[in-house]
């Protein structure tokens, strides 16, 4: 294998389908991307507007882009995008050795 296609970027991507605005496209997160979220655990509402913000390609939304889209629409919108955006990166309950806090938000 050559270096450049060894450095490539290849995060899976998905589409997700929202009853009330159509279809977005989310992404995994890159093992960088997770540790910078890591520090901001102990603030959920933070950590899920970055999360949304690095794994949400269409629409792309900033970390204040989220938090509006997340004031004025439905809990499962945020919720699907996140669960899609863990499930893609390997996060969340059950991820092995991960020691890496879960997207989805915990009751």
């Amino acid at each position: 294998m050559d270096k450049e296609t060894f450095l490539k970027p290849r995060l899976t991507e998905q589409e997700v389908h929202l009853d009330s605005v159509g279809t977005v496209r989310v992404r995994a997160l890159a093992r960088d991307e997770v540790f910078a979220c890591q520090g901001l655990k102990d603030d959920q509402r933070a950590f899920e507007a970055r999360v949304l913000s690095l794994g949400l390609i269409d629409p792309a939304l900033t970390e204040e882009e989220v938090l509006q889209w997340r004031a004025s629409s439905p809990f499962d919108e945020a919720e699907a995008c996140l669960d899609a955006i863990s499930s893609l990166s390997k996060l969340g309950t059950g991820a092995p050795k991960s020691g890496l806090p879960g997207v989805r938000h915990e009751p």
